[in-house]
Order: structure tokens, then C-alpha cells, then sequence
């Protein structure tokens, strides 16, 4: 796979709380909301991603979809979190900005580094 690095956007790396609630009638509209569940067997808990991409995780600070703890992802290699909500964040600035960050360096915010002159 030619693909090196991944940014996910709120992603349910561990499932979604959401799936406890009790959908009634209109489950038959979202029959994959059980499959995001936060049981072990859950399938984003079976997912596995390719050890050779490096992925990168933006949360939005106020989701009631997905919490900040679920989208944690133990290969991750940088994450973060925008304030905004689920459904505002593809659309977010930062969030925007820092996705292209990473998909060029690696990482969302580079570290300042100070740069001394040289001496002539």
C-alpha cells in the first residue's frame, strides 16, 4: 500500500456511547449503529490498521457522538482536539489546517524550535 499517513476525524476508534441508547422504532433506520458499539467484539474495536501508516486523530472537545476517550487509537501517532462538535468539525478550520500539517510532517503542530543566527 502506497498509503503513509491517515488523519481520522472523530472517528469511534473504541465505539460510541451513542449505541446504548435505545432507538425504538427508528432502529430499522440505523442498523449500523450496533456494529459501533463499545464491546470488545465491537467492529471498530476489530479494526487493525497497517503498522507502516503513521495515523493522526482530531476529536471535537464538545461531541455527544463520540466522546474524546473513543477516539484514541493505541498506534496513533499524534492526536488532538478542536472545540467544536461532531458534525462542525470536517468543516472547521483548525481542523482543516492541522490535517494537511499532518499529512505533510507527521504531526499537528511542529514544536518551535529557535533558530540562532550564523555568526558571519
Amino acid at each position: 500500500s502506497k498509503t503513509r499517513r491517515i488523519v481520522m476525524l472523530a472517528p469511534p476508534n473504541t465505539g460510541s456511547p451513542l449505541t446504548k441508547l435505545s432507538l425504538g422504532p427508528f432502529a430499522r433506520f440505523v442498523p449500523a449503529i450496533s456494529q459501533l458499539s463499545e464491546a470488545p467484539d465491537s467492529l471498530p474495536n476489530r479494526l487493525s490498521i497497517p503498522a507502516h501508516v503513521e495515523v493522526g486523530v482530531i476529536a471535537a472537545a464538545s461531541d455527544f457522538i463520540v466522546r474524546v476517550a473513543n477516539t484514541i487509537l493505541p498506534s496513533q501517532r499524534d492526536h488532538c482536539v478542536i472545540p467544536t462538535t461532531h458534525f462542525a468539525l470536517p468543516y472547521h478550520t483548525d481542523a482543516l489546517n492541522k490535517s494537511l500539517q499532518f499529512l505533510a510532517t507527521g504531526r499537528f503542530q511542529l514544536d518551535k524550535v529557535t533558530v540562532l543566527p550564523v555568526a558571519a
